[in-house]
């Protein structure tokens, strides 16, 4: 855990996204998307991105499935701070036993002793940090084949929720 200043207030920032790491719902998603649109790119949008680790998990899925396959994964969050530090790529070191497949990373070691991990070049160059946004401005230039926003509706009213699927559809 380290502090970060956002907006001009201070506030702790974890990084912990643990809740969706079981990665089996992303795989089996992943799975019947590459099935359904053949060899076809695929576009994949996951909203809030957070610090980045669940755009980089469905990096290494894909790259699990189909090394070969063109997938673009878009991300954005309305935070700035976290947007930076997902242009950075690392993942906080304790999600490592969380990460699906261990060979797409490397470990860091900050000077505080923390531990970091990174992905490789392979997994990071399937990811694309959109800038900070909030999803009620957010239009999408082309439509995406699969979209990843489950933490997203958790935190809106069933307005905002039917609004939100609405505009992404």
């Amino acid at each position: 855990e380290f502090d970060v200043e956002e907006d001009g207030h201070d506030r702790a920032f974890t990084g912990n996204t643990a809740f969706f790491r079981e990665a089996s719902l992303h795989r089996r998603v992943m799975h019947y998307a590459m099935d359904i649109f053949g060899s076809d790119p695929l576009r994949v949008l996951v909203l809030p991105g957070s610090i980045g680790c669940e755009a980089l998990t469905i990096s290494m899925i894909c790259d699990e499935i189909d090394p070969y396959r063109a997938v673009q994964i878009d991300t954005f969050d309305a935070s700035h701070t976290y947007t930076k530090i997902a242009n950075a790529a690392f993942y906080p070191g304790r999600m490592l036993e969380r990460v699906p497949v261990k060979k797409h990373f490397k470990e860091m070691d900050d000077s505080n002793g923390q531990t970091w991990i990174k992905p490789t070049e392979e997994i990071r160059s399937r990811v694309n940090v959109l800038p900070a946004c909030d999803v009620a401005n957010f239009s999408a230039d082309n439509p995406y084949d699969v979209i990843f926003n489950l933490n997203l509706l958790y935190y809106l009213s069933a307005r905002q929720q039917a609004e939100t699927l609405v505009q992404l559809a």
